[in-house]
């Protein structure tokens, strides 16, 4: 009776743990194309769409990007493109009467700066 216990607790805390899991680690941070988590690829930019709401922006793209500029019920952040630095992603956000920042605008290549 204790043993058949002890193996259901342990099967209950194995399954509770999952979760955390899959939430932990460098791999929850990268989008959802595998790429890396302090950059936008193309394929995760094209899947943000008005309305989303920055969390959701913040999960997609695997970073929280830069802030860009703000005011008058809304902000931008800026993305850095993986591949071509020299370019970011901006995303314009409108904040609601609730608080929440959700996607009115984006621009692929919204800020490009050239060497000389």
């Amino acid at each position: 009776m204790i043993r058949t216990l002890a193996l259901a607790m342990t099967a209950v805390a194995a399954v509770a743990a999952a979760p955390l899991l899959s939430i932990g680690g460098a791999a929850a941070d990268a989008g959802p194309d595998g790429g890396s988590p302090r950059c936008v690829s193309h394929a995760e930019f094209v899947q943000a769409a008005k309305g989303q709401t920055r969390l959701h922006i913040r999960h997609l793209f695997g970073t929280n990007g830069t802030f860009g500029d703000g005011g008058a019920g809304g902000f931008t952040r800026e993305y850095t493109h993986c591949g071509k630095k020299t370019c970011k992603a901006v995303v314009e956000y409108n904040v609601g009467p609730k608080g929440v920042a959700k996607v009115a605008l984006k621009h692929w290549n919204g800020i490009c700066s050239h060497p000389v």
